[in-house]
This record gives structure tokens, C-alpha cells and sequence, in this order.
């Protein structure tokens, strides 16, 4: 674990704004990947709710939102235990890429709807149904974070080395 940081004076404190800045991150990359991944699920439900004799929009709405709130809420879960472990990571190994993200979101995206119908005996369209929208949630949720990732760590880098060290708080501490 290298560190480029050569003093410690020049460790910046996560201000509030920047908890929220990247908890505003975190939520558009979850709601992208979870509309990639289950969006397409919804357009399908609509179109086929829309060709019943018995269609009724109000009473179909929540239906047709169903699977992306599922996909949201599954996207988030996959964020926190997988994104966050995988962020600190990369940043510790300085090895952050946009592509990185994203390939990691895809394989895991796949692997774990995937072990989850397997174990649960689902045959392999029941195996597709989840993983391949799992592949693309997790493909664009990574890739969004990725995306913010690196423009979070350019800007961090510039004003490091813009900023100076101060040599008393370096003595006491």
C-alpha cells in the first residue's frame, strides 16, 4: 500500500458536501445500472398489459414498476457489498479505471444471480432471466461509478499538488 501523500498534513478531510457529492454518485450509477438492467423488463410488462381488453394504467403503473424497483433495490445490495470493498480496492492499489469498474460490475453482475439460480434449481432460461439483466446492471452501474471515480481522483490529485503542506501542523503531528 503506497501512498503519494508524502506528509500527513496533506490528507484532505472529507468534507460534508463531498459525502454528499459521492452518495449522489453512488445513487445515479445504482439507478442507471438498475434501469439498464430491468428496464427493458418494464417497457415488456407495458406493452403486454397494454394489449389486454382489461388494461387500466392507473391500476397497472405499480405493476409496471415492480421490476425496476426490485432491480434498484438488488443493484444497491451488489453497490455496497461489492462496489465499496472493490472501490477501496483499486484506490488503495491506485489502480482506479472507468473499464476496471464496469468489468468487475459484469462478471460479478453475472456470477452472483447466477449462483443464485443455480443453487436454487431454476433451469438455464431461469438462469438467464436474472443473470444477463445482472451482467448489465452491474456493467453500468461500474462504469458510472468508474466514470465518477476517475473524475473524483484527477480533481483530488490537482488540488493536492496545488496545495501546500503546513510545516507546523507536520511538527506536532
Amino acid at each position: 500500500m503506497t501512498s503519494s501523500r508524502s506528509t500527513f498534513s496533506q490528507i484532505t478531510e472529507t468534507s460534508e458536501r463531498l459525502r454528499l457529492k459521492h452518495l449522489g454518485a453512488a445513487l445515479f450509477s445504482i439507478s442507471l445500472g438498475a434501469l439498464a438492467g430491468s428496464g427493458w423488463i418494464s417497457v415488456w410488462m407495458l406493452i403486454d398489459i397494454a394489449e389486454s381488453p382489461y388494461f387500466d394504467f392507473a391500476n397497472s403503473f405499480g405493476l409496471v414498476l415492480a421490476p425496476l424497483g426490485v432491480a434498484w433495490i438488488l443493484t444497491a445490495i451488489g453497490f455496497v457489498v461489492i462496489g465499496l470493498p472493490l472501490t477501496m480496492m483499486l484506490s488503495e492499489s491506485e489502480g482506479e479505471c472507468p473499464k476496471r469498474y464496469a468489468a468487475a460490475g459484469a462478471f460479478f453482475g453475472f456470477l452472483v444471480p447466477a449462483f443464485i439460480t443455480s443453487v436454487s434449481g431454476l433451469n438455464s432460461q431461469g438462469l438467464l432471466l436474472f443473470a444477463l439483466p445482472g451482467l448489465a446492471a452491474g456493467a453500468v452501474t461500474g462504469m458510472s461509478w468508474g466514470r465518477w471515480r476517475a473524475r473524483f481522483v484527477n480533481r483530488s490529485e490537482d488540488d493536492n499538488s496545488r496545495r501546500r503542506s503546513n510545516p507546523i501542523h507536520d511538527l506536532i503531528h
